[in-house]
């Protein structure tokens, strides 16, 4: 997780300073993103438009892109919507992905970064955990072995102080 948020926080970096004609390479969680982002759009766009999805597309992604709910429904499909057909035949500048892609990996990044400060949190909490668990078998004395032999029933109480009694 950890190595996905510093790759995003690459992709967003150089966003941030890249001109518009320059491509930014995906990196390999957003392979996976853009595909899903990609195909959820165009199954939705024109059908319900309600939900996190479609509240995201309208809020966070740039108006000037012309893909929100109100240019892009059943109703109507302005121009300014991405294509379909084109997106799936490599013009990334067609598809919603790239269109919404700031505002994507913004969102994709305040949802992996905790998930990965929550591993490290676990693994530490884990290693110290095993460590005191360590500690404790080592702290703890071993029993004698009449202790050992009363606590399984094998050797009654009396006889094990009677013969403690004798030892002294």
């Amino acid at each position: 997780m950890l190595n996905t948020a510093e790759s995003l926080q690459a992709v967003k970096g150089e966003l941030a300073s890249a001109k518009s004609n320059i491509t930014v390479e995906y990196v390999d969680a957003e392979r996976s993103l853009s595909t899903k982002f990609n195909d959820y759009y165009f199954d939705t766009v024109t059908g319900s438009q309600d939900g996190y999805f479609w509240k995201f597309v309208d809020e966070s992604c740039p108006k000037s892109s012309g893909m929100g709910s109100d240019d892009c429904n059943v109703d109507s499909y302005a121009t300014t919507c991405p294509d379909e057909a084109s997106c799936d035949d490599g013009a990334s500048a067609q598809c919603p992905y790239d269109l919404c892609r700031r505002a994507a990996v913004t969102r994709f990044l305040g949802i992996v970064e905790p998930i990965g400060e929550y591993g490290i949190f676990v693994c530490i909490f884990e290693t110290a955990l095993m460590i005191l668990t360590c500690c404790l078998i080592c702290f703890n004395p071993r029993d004698a072995e009449q202790t050992i032999l009363m606590k399984s029933g094998n050797f009654a109480a009396d006889d094990a102080r009677a013969k403690i009694k004798s030892a002294v």
